[in-house]
C-alpha cells in the first residue's frame, strides 16, 4: 500500500499513518485466514485468546489513527487505501466474538460486503 500510495502522490512524511493503515488491515485480512490456515495444518501465532484480543485491537487503533489523518492525504490516493475496505468490519467482529477468528465464521454476508463496498467507491474514503 506504502508503494501504491506513493505512486499516487502521497508525500514521505505521510509514510508512518500510510504503514499504521497498512498494518492494521494485514491484521485484518491475517485474522480471516486463520481458520483456513489451522485446517491446512499450518501453525498460527494467535493461538490464544488474549493474543487474538490483543492484535485485533491494535489493528483496529492503528487503522482508527491512520484515518484521523484522512484529511492529510488527497483523494488521488484512495485507489491504493481501497483495499482495505473491509479491515475494520473485520476487526470489530474479532474484537467481540474472538470465537469467530478461529471458526472462521468472520466475513459479513455479501450484500454487506458488496454494500459497504460500494459506498465507499462513492465516497471515495477508507
Amino acid at each position: 500500500m506504502w508503494l501504491a500510495a506513493q505512486i499516487l502522490g502521497v508525500s514521505n512524511d505521510l509514510q508512518s499513518m500510510v504503514r499504521d493503515f497498512t498494518w492494521g488491515t494485514g491484521g485484518a485480512s491475517y485474522l480471516r485466514a486463520i481458520a483456513l490456515l489451522k485446517v491446512k495444518g499450518r501453525l498460527t501465532f494467535l493461538q490464544q485468546e488474549a493474543d487474538l484480543l490483543w492484535a485485533t485491537q491494535t489493528a483496529l487503533k492503528r487503522i482508527e489513527s491512520a484515518r484521523s489523518q484522512r484529511h492529510k492525504v488527497g483523494r488521488e490516493v484512495f485507489p491504493a487505501l481501497l483495499p482495505s475496505w473491509r479491515a475494520d468490519a473485520t476487526l470489530r467482529v474479532a474484537t467481540v466474538n474472538t470465537a469467530a477468528v478461529q471458526s472462521g465464521t468472520l466475513a459479513e454476508s455479501e450484500l454487506r460486503r458488496r454494500g459497504s463496498l460500494l459506498i465507499r467507491g462513492f465516497t471515495r474514503r477508507w
